[in-house]
């Protein structure tokens, strides 16, 4: 009587077979709540937690398993073949450091001791953990290199104290971890680099303590959704603790309607968020989400604004900041906002020009300094161009007044200009246009001198 082990593999290893791959004698077969398995797929523990004969298993039986296991993945690599290893419980230490893998399948495997992939490098083609079980103390990828295809741990769970991926490097393909759970104490990518395609994070579960993605590189499509529902199972999986990604670079470019640079759209920041220093090739997708007051993005880098939705993309991060309180963000995001509206084919012309003004004069209300600077620059031009007035015609209020005390004249006494008599000199009408021009370029230039600076330390 054969393995009575059973899995459908998944895409592109269906045609594995859906049984035991490993053969075996009768003799060899573990008896697990009445159903026989061979040892390589037999678990640790029977469905009352009670230990099966595997569970025992002295040091030589495990040296002996795990000595079975390297032989069938180097035969494979020898001979390009794919190494199937579905199903496969891995007990105590499964140490694959510094491995070298070919095309290899760990579908629904069960990992209940360390998995230590240190190193290991997957250059022959794809590989599949879809539906893994990694629930030893500590899962290590650390600097692991999938170079060989796409790596897929769709709806794997790592449940262990540790699981890192520090400086692991995905350059085959796309990396898919969609419905994964992390639910250990943390999880590291920190330094990882998904160049080799798109990174799908959607509906994946960061109930886990904290989340480091501090300086990963994501070389094209980022998607950290998540589900929009409001059942308890799609609500765990909108779920980020504190989380981090300083210093990461998105830089996939938008592509249409649906496919962004970087979505977090529907996710739930329960803790603190931080984003800073990050570039952001494209605006990032935040629709939906409901971000932890303690959500910082200083120093992050936001170049796009000609995207097609970056105006609603920056205006959702816009009314979030607004909702936390945290005005400078608040007011980055306007600027945003505005400069993408202002690239929008559909914005009238007049619309565009005044946004541009508002930018260059004040920064959209963030810098109280530049309209001081514009109005000194404003008074400075004015005043030269009154001299050269007074030489041209001989203006007699000009000429006793001198050019630049006229232009001060406009600055602190706006519109006198237009009583009978200026210091009991009569001015013409041109003059008095004039200085009524720079009257109204000083009142605008300091009410938007005021705006900023009840921005900058408006407490409500």
């Amino acid at each position: 009587m054969p393995c009575a082990f059973y899995a459908e593999r998944p895409s592109p290893f269906q045609e594995l077979g859906p049984g035991c791959q490993f053969g075996g004698h009768e003799h060899d077969l573990i008896n697990v709540d009445g159903v026989k398995l061979c040892p390589f797929h037999a678990p640790i523990e029977n469905s009352d937690g009670n230990k099966t004969k595997k569970g025992f298993w002295d040091a030589r039986q495990l040296r002996e398993f795990y000595e079975r296991v390297h032989v069938r993945i180097d035969t494979a690599k020898d001979n390009d073949d794919t190494c199937d290893l579905t199903g496969v419980v891995f007990p105590g230490v499964a140490d694959f450091s510094e491995k070298e893998f070919p095309t290899v399948c760990f579908f629904v495997a069960k990992f209940d001791g360390i998995a230590n992939f240190f190193g290991a490098r997957f250059s022959g083609g794809d590989v599949n953990f879809d539906g893994a079980r990694f629930s030893g103390g500590t899962t290590n990828f650390y600097k692991a290199k999938f170079s060989g295809g796409g790596a897929s741990f769709v709806e794997a769970r790592f449940g262990g104290n540790v699981t890192t991926f520090l400086e692991a490097g995905f350059s085959g393909g796309p990396a898919r971890f969609i419905r994964a759970e992390f639910i250990g104490g943390s999880v590291i990518f920190s330094e990882t680099q998904f160049t080799g395609g798109d990174a799908y994070f959607h509906g994946a579960q960061f109930s886990c303590g904290y989340s480091g993605f501090e300086k990963a590189k994501f070389s094209g499509f980022a998607d950290f959704s998540a589900p929009g529902g409001e059942n308890k199972e799609d609500s765990d999986k909108r779920i980020f603790r504190e989380v981090h990604f300083g210093g990461a670079r998105f830089e996939g470019k938008s592509k249409g309607n649906n496919n962004y640079g970087v979505t977090f759209e529907n996710r739930r920041f329960l803790q603190q968020a931080s984003f800073e220093d990050c570039f952001f090739a494209s605006a990032p997708r935040f629709h939906g989400c409901e971000l932890h007051p303690d959500t910082e993005f200083s120093g992050a880098e936001f170049p796009d604004t000609k995207s097609d939705g970056s105006d609603r993309a920056y205006r959702t991060l816009k009314l979030a900041m607004e909702s936390v309180r945290s005005r400078n963000e608040e007011a980055m995001f306007y600027a945003l906002e505005q400069k993408s509206l202002r690239h929008r084919s559909d914005t009238r012309q007049s619309a565009k020009i005044v946004s541009y003004l508002y930018e260059i004069m004040s920064d959209y209300g963030r810098d109280f300094i530049l309209p001081i600077f514009w109005l000194l620059f404003v008074s400075f031009v004015f005043s030269q161009f009154y001299g050269d007035l007074a030489g041209a015609v001989g203006t007699e209020c000009l000429q006793k007044m001198g050019n630049v005390g006229f232009a001060v004249q406009q600055i602190f006494r706006p519109f006198e200009i237009w009583k009978l008599a200026t210091n009991g000199v009569s001015c013409g009408l041109g003059i008095k246009l004039i200085g009524t021009v720079q009257s109204l370029a000083t009142l605008s230039l300091f009410a938007l001198f005021l705006l900023a600076l009840r921005r900058r330390f408006k407490m409500d």
